[in-house]
């Protein structure tokens, strides 16, 4: 289990985020489903990008001695990240630079510790501190994948963690990835172009074809920094 499983300083900590991962990506294939079904996708294919959402959950919920190439490894992932405070409170850089996850979709639950999580307004291009704002919600967005599958009726959300306050930020996230072996757009879908209109249904037609492991290696293998997986072996 090595350094990934704090199992000394914290001998919950496993149990505690398999269960977070479990709860949170439950929710978050519940969303994406009516998502995807609401823009004309198929249920066979729906189910075809979900298949391996939770496959390290169960795989591994066992025996604290399994490991997570123990059979398929699900793409999705929950990370938990510690962003240390500003001293003081005064304005610093930003800790996490504005990007978008490779994700169908993520979720954010509000930090525990000090705010800091911002989304970007493309209405009002401005900046919202959604933890500031609204203390105690989940905040859910659209990644890189549900974009391409939607033809881009759905647009990935630009956020970044930005000036932090005193005390340390907490953040443990679900990111809800396509199947590694799932086809995002095959030529036997179609979208609805009634709901997401003629130019998404046309784009999504006519858009380069991947796999879910091609197209997070095509998004990461330009990033430098971000909080996604950047490979899929």
């Amino acid at each position: 289990d090595g350094p990934l499983w704090p199992l000394t300083m914290c001998p919950q900590f496993r149990s505690h985020t398999l269960a977070a991962f479990d709860h949170l990506s439950q929710v978050a294939q519940h969303l994406s489903r009516g998502l995807l079904a609401g823009i004309g996708l198929t249920d066979p294919h729906i189910d075809m990008l979900l298949a391996d959402a939770k496959t390290i959950a169960s795989e591994n919920r066992g025996s604290s001695n399994s490991r997570c190439s123990r059979g398929p490894v699900s793409c999705s992932n929950l990370s938990v990240i510690r962003y240390s405070g500003q001293p003081g409170g005064e304005a610093g850089p930003s800790q996490c630079p504005d990007h978008t996850d490779v994700s169908i979709m993520t979720i954010i639950p509000c930090s525990c510790g000090s705010a800091g999580l911002q989304v970007f307004d493309w209405v009002k291009t401005s900046w919202i501190d959604v933890e500031t704002e609204n203390p105690g919600v989940a905040v859910v967005f659209a990644g890189e994948a549900l974009g391409h599958i939607s033809g881009h009726y759905f647009n990935p959300c630009v956020h970044m963690v930005g000036n932090v306050g005193p005390g340390p930020r907490l953040s443990a996230f679900v990111q809800l990835c396509a199947s590694a072996d799932a086809s995002l757009n095959p030529e036997t879908e179609n979208l609805d172009a009634s709901v997401v209109g003629s130019e998404c249904a046309q784009r999504f037609a006519t858009s380069s074809s991947y796999s879910g492991r091609e197209f997070m290696h095509h998004i990461s293998a330009s990033r430098v920094s971000s909080n996604f997986p950047r490979t899929v072996e």
